[in-house]
């Protein structure tokens, strides 16, 4: 594989999403497109590239640009290793005490400790045991569904919020009776980490008590008023949201209405930070994935379904860019302190198919330091993933094959290490 002629070399190239081409070579391509060629300038699909050692990734500019050569040219005849893996996006961990959305409550017992632990389960900022953040609730004798949420979400709200990187999101989900929010009001504008709600008129049902949903349906998260000033909705904690205005709807819930229902809390894993701005996690991709435990709620039923860093989060694909930067054999990164390569910071945003390939030339063991007489060339090739996922695709000579980037290089790769 003819990436460098120098040892041990590792690189990686990013490959935009791009319009399709039917075309069957260079010559036939237009402006922003994509396409794995052999030489001769001819457009490959995966049946095709199979009888092909030397390709090249080949995209086309603007139409006042010239052809630009994505890639080094690849030669699989010296290819070791291949692994190719499709665009995953990031699933955040959702974990829910009581009522999910559908069934179940919290177990009222009075006079009882309520305790909740989040226990982080592989934060590279706080080891193997991961931090532990508690939401904590005293009943009394006349304890309540209603008085236990709303306290101990309150309290994990304020505690998570004391975190430089919020791991999760604390809100509440209802069971009770939901009704149109009343008056002329039909908008209400939620901002993220604000207590504020402002509704388009004054005119509305919403007292202090009150709970507002933020949607429709028992699934939607709820939020309680805490006071009410005209078009001013406030709310006991600020919303964990995205800022987003949320029509009138079925969104109000009366107090008596809540106080008839079953309770639930939901705490729902947030995006962190890329670059993070924890010194100990700095220039990681990271998702927070957490296990939730409680102590003192009976048969309240817990269920957590946990997230997955998933493949090719723009994020990640910063971090291995960054990583790379001045890799010309050393045993270390070229670059202190680290190149910032933030890419996109939402690692939720589409992200990126991607395919490795190693290769060996020359003779003699592998080895770590010293000059060895094997030249290890490594190349990471990301493939940006279109909105409905999967990665940049082009028509090929039939028609009838659309194929992706990944699947023919994967193709070319996979025959090569058939032995």
């Amino acid at each position: 594989m003819a990436l460098a002629a120098i040892k041990h070399v590792k690189k990686i190239s990013i490959v935009p999403a791009v319009a399709a081409t039917t075309a069957s070579t260079i010559a036939g391509m237009t402006a922003n497109q994509v396409a794995i060629c052999d030489t001769a300038g001819n457009v490959l699909d995966t049946t095709s590239v199979t009888a092909v050692d030397v390709i090249r990734i080949v995209k086309t500019g603007s139409a006042a640009q010239p052809l630009n050569i994505l890639s080094f040219e690849l030669d699989r005849r010296g290819l070791q290793v291949a692994t190719a893996k499709g665009f995953v996006p990031v699933t955040f961990t959702v974990g829910t005490i009581g009522f999910d959305g559908t069934s179940g409550a919290i177990d009222v017992v009075s006079d009882n400790e309520y305790v909740v632990t989040t226990i982080d389960r592989d934060s590279p900022s706080y080891g193997t045991t991961g931090y532990r953040r508690i939401g904590y609730f005293a009943s009394d004798a006349s304890a309540t569904q209603q008085e236990i949420a709303d306290g101990l979400v309150l309290n994990l709200a304020a505690n998570s919020e004391t975190l430089i990187a919020q791991p999760y999101k604390a809100e509440l989900l209802l069971s009770g009776t939901r009704s149109a929010s009343g008056g002329t009001a039909t908008a209400f504008d939620f901002v993220n980490k604000s207590k504020i709600v402002t509704a388009n008129t004054a005119s509305h049902n919403f007292v202090a008590g009150s709970y507002i949903a933020v949607g429709t349906g028992t699934s939607a998260v709820c939020y309680k008023v805490a006071s009410v000033s005209g078009a001013s909705i406030e709310l006991e904690i600020p919303f964990q949201g995205t800022t987003q205005s949320v029509a009138s709807g079925n969104i109000f819930i009366s107090a008596a209405n809540a106080a008839a229902g079953d309770f639930g809390i939901q705490l729902t894993g947030l995006p962190q930070p890329f670059p993070s701005v924890n010194t100990a996690a700095a220039q990681e991709f990271y998702v927070a994935r957490f296990q939730v435990a409680t102590q003192g709620f009976g048969a309240t039923p817990v269920v957590v379904v946990e997230g997955n860093k998933g493949s090719g989060a723009s994020a990640e694909i910063a971090v291995i860019e960054r990583s790379l930067v001045g890799e010309q054999g050393f045993l270390y990164t070229a670059t202190w302190p680290p190149a910032q390569f933030p890419n996109e910071t939402n690692i939720s945003a589409p992200g990126y198919g991607v395919i490795y390939l190693a290769a060996v030339s020359g003779s003699g063991p592998m080895v770590l330091q010293g000059d060895a007489p094997a030249n290890r060339k490594e190349l990471v090739i990301a493939c940006e993933a279109l909105t409905g996922g999967g990665s940049p695709t082009y028509g090929t000579v039939t028609s009838s094959q659309p194929t992706s980037i990944l699947d023919v290089l994967n193709a070319w790769a996979t025959l090569s290490l058939s032995f």
